[in-house]
């Protein structure tokens, strides 16, 4: 075929997620695998939303709310944020793809920081917009402060800014003090809009964390939020931006109707509003987080104290050899390569059972 495709399109790396089990028994003639490779939850879903989506298949003939207007009464709650000032998506990935759609222009910028999420990059280049990657800073953190000097550089400031913390997949935040001197300065600015994508919130522990309250008091701040992770819906697909509501309604004006399944409207209320349910998960990730980041301490790998349910680590040698011998081992976790990090991979938290299959896994690997 001789259509024209933009040059844009092909030099996009398509983004790659972790390997599904499937894929891996069928190449390594295994019959059992560990899968730590795609920052899931390791529990199944609550009891209280296994009965409301049984209660839900009845009515799967007929369309899902197109407002989402339960879903975002529930969430007005949780957050602590008004109803008006809340979108729902089919996942924060779509929240990113129309954002930008929105926001830019061909050849108009967008911001983050390397090795950051790597769909702010695609759905980015996607758009036939331009990417600005600031380098990280010593530890692996966002630099902020590198990010301010490059914005006061600018003939034109980029149209969006994303900022996630704690950050995917360094497992690194950013604390209130740096956080909001950055906003001190930028936040209000009227020509660029600044997106937190706050996707790990739930695993903080961290005393100095952005106060939500604060960032949310500048009309150019969104946050973005899913329940991928701590609430255990990946599958349902599922996310939210709040803040203002005038970026909001032009967000919804370019998104699909229907674009939340119904059985995900109905999984997200359930989710929210178990909170036994979600403080089981968040106990029980951190105590294993805290556990393994003390084993890779014993086995002298090195790695970022992490704020979130995974754990980027050092294997100080070539990453290929060491996922190939993972893998013979039963276990899959994250190669980086397509972040730019040529030894570092990174490890979600599961269950006490797989992280004690992970911890002996490592025992013969890296020996």
């Amino acid at each position: 075929m001789k259509l024209k495709i933009s040059e844009d399109i092909l030099s996009l790396v398509p983004y790659k997620p972790g390997q599904s089990e499937a894929d891996v028994k069928k190449q390594y003639n295994r019959d059992f695998f560990v899968k730590l490779a795609s920052n899931e939850s390791p529990l199944e879903p609550s009891k209280m939303v296994k009965e409301a989506l049984s209660e839900s298949i009845k009515n799967l003939s007929l369309y899902p709310d197109p407002g989402c207007q339960r879903v975002r009464e529930v969430a007005s709650k949780y957050y602590d944020v008004p109803t008006e000032k809340i979108l729902v998506g089919n996942g924060s990935n779509e929240l990113v793809d129309l954002l930008i759609r929105v926001m830019c222009e061909p050849e108009q910028k967008v911001m983050t920081s390397v090795g950051a999420f790597i769909a702010y990059k695609i759905c980015t280049k996607a758009s036939r917009a331009q990417i600005i990657e600031v380098p990280l800073k010593e530890g692996y953190s966002i630099d902020l402060e590198a990010m301010s000097d490059e914005l006061e550089k600018m003939s034109e400031l980029p149209q969006i800014v994303f900022i996630p913390n704690p950050n995917n997949p360094t497992g690194s935040y950013i604390p209130e003090n740096e956080m909001m001197e950055f906003l001190d300065k930028w936040g209000g600015n009227e020509e660029m809009l600044i997106v937190i994508d706050e996707a790990y919130n739930e695993f903080v522990d961290a005393d100095d964390f952005p106060d939500p309250k604060k960032l949310m008091s500048y009309e150019n701040v969104l946050l973005m939020k899913t329940m991928s992770k701590v609430f255990g819906l990946a599958g349902l697909r599922i996310g939210f931006l709040l803040g203002s509501t005038e970026v909001l309604s032009l967000v919804h004006r370019i998104r699909n109707p229907f674009n939340v399944n119904a059985m995900a409207q109905v999984a997200a209320c359930a989710a929210l509003e178990d909170k036994e349910a979600l403080d089981e998960v968040t106990t029980m990730i951190k105590n294993e987080r805290y556990s393994f980041q003390r084993f890779l301490k014993e086995m002298n790998l090195d790695f970022v104290p992490s704020q979130a349910n995974f754990v980027f680590f050092d294997t100080k040698r070539d990453f290929a050899k060491v996922h190939d011998a993972l893998l013979r081992e039963g276990l899959i976790i994250r190669p980086l390569a397509p972040y730019g990090f040529k030894t570092q991979m990174r490890i979600t938290i599961g269950s006490s059972e797989q992280m004690s299959f992970a911890r002996e896994v490592f025992k013969k690997v890296f020996k």
